[in-house]
């Protein structure tokens, strides 16, 4: 059987939060922190009014005995604050700690005796005390010339003894949002996986590349043969040259195509199987 981790992957800004675990329980702490700051400013300014109770006199003005009690009030909030609020925060990780282990161990029963773990790479983080207390033994990574190199070996644990990568590391490389120049000067934007592919002699490891393909047209692929000739020579399946539209599908709609005049080789009203354009926009990262 399998569990899919089905996670969303938001914004960058959420991923940290969730890599890192940061939310908005660290507020809470330092809003007790600066609450203790203000009775601590409060109870200087009131102390002066603070008077011992042999030191009161009948003949006191109203004003005098309300700055008194405010003073006393004032006081006591300090000598409570100075001795409560470590209590309160120690009790507030203790807590924190116990509802964290209580989500892993929770976590961790969802998991069991299962063959199969699947999830995005930052759900897998977000979960990874879960998933090691299932002592994986391989992990598979997915296009993993895209994924950082560090977020690749904090999914590792010490059961783990085979790591399997599948990725093209002639296309996309790892990036980290609006951080260009600091990608490129500490070589972020090299993945462990193209750097075990391109390792230099005497330091291989075993890898296997496809030499078949059966996604593309033939002068599609064309286009793509040379990018990769110092690898690989590819070949073409056979049914890249049969296969026609909606053919894996049991779409009804799909199943029209195939009387159409090109009899589902071709979209109907559009001749060319490759088009190809020029502009003079600057190209500039999404945000």
């Amino acid at each position: 059987g399998g569990l899919e981790i089905d996670e969303e992957e938001g914004e960058n800004l959420k991923h940290l939060r969730d890599v890192f675990e940061v939310d908005d329980e660290d507020a809470d702490i330092a809003s007790l922190s600066e609450s203790n700051h203000e009775l601590e400013g409060q109870h200087e300014q009131l102390s002066k009014s603070y008077q011992e109770p042999k030191d009161w006199i009948w003949n006191t003005s109203l004003e005098n005995r309300w700055e008194a009690c405010q003073a006393i009030i004032s006081h006591l909030h300090y000598l409570l604050s100075e001795k409560a609020l470590p209590s309160v925060k120690a009790a507030i990780q203790v807590a924190r700690k116990e509802l964290q282990h209580a989500k892993i161990r929770a976590k961790a029963k969802a998991y069991e005796n299962k063959s199969i773990i699947g999830g995005t790479m930052v759900g897998c983080i977000t979960r990874l005390e879960s998933i090691r207390k299932t002592r994986p033994f391989a992990v598979i990574v997915e296009e993993a010339s895209e994924v950082l190199e560090p977020l690749l070996f904090s999914c590792l644990s010490e059961t783990t003894m085979k790591l399997e990568m599948i990725g093209d590391h002639r296309q996309l490389q790892p990036s980290l949002m609006s951080r260009y120049d600091f990608e490129v000067f500490n070589k972020v934007n090299v993945s462990m996986f193209q750097r075990l592919i391109e390792a230099p002699q005497g330091h291989e490891v075993p890898s296997t590349v496809l030499s078949v393909q059966r996604r593309m047209r033939k002068n599609i692929c064309d286009l793509t043969r040379d990018f990769y000739s110092d690898i690989i020579e590819i070949d073409d399946h056979q049914s890249c040259h049969s296969q026609t539209i909606g053919e894996r599908s049991s779409s009804s709609g799909n199943r029209l195509i195939r009387f159409a005049a090109t009899q589902g080789r071709e979209i109907p009203g559009v001749m060319p199987h490759l088009f190809l354009w020029t502009h003079g926009g600057s190209q500039l990262r999404s945000r």
